[in-house]
């Protein structure tokens, strides 16, 4: 990476601390409550939701097996 693109990022992340940093105390400061995620619950609903992807991903396959049957594996898709 060139030493510009580094100092290019560098700068532009710290504008962007500065300004969320400024919101934050400005929310502060009106006596606002700051509303942040539970950790905990959001990894908890990240991972049911990928489980209930590979759900449907198994449910779509075992629907396109059965449609592509003919007494043979022919046509038929693997499970991962």
């Amino acid at each position: 990476m060139d030493m510009l693109q580094i100092i290019l990022i560098i700068w532009l992340m710290t504008v962007i601390t500065i300004c969320v940093g400024a919101r934050i105390g400005q929310t502060v400061a009106k006596g606002k409550e700051l509303k942040l995620p539970n950790p905990v619950k959001v990894i908890r609903e990240y991972k049911e939701e990928i489980e209930q992807q590979s759900e449907q991903e198994e449910f779509e396959t075992n629907l396109a097996n059965i449609d592509t049957y003919d007494g043979t594996d022919l046509g038929q898709r693997d499970f991962k």
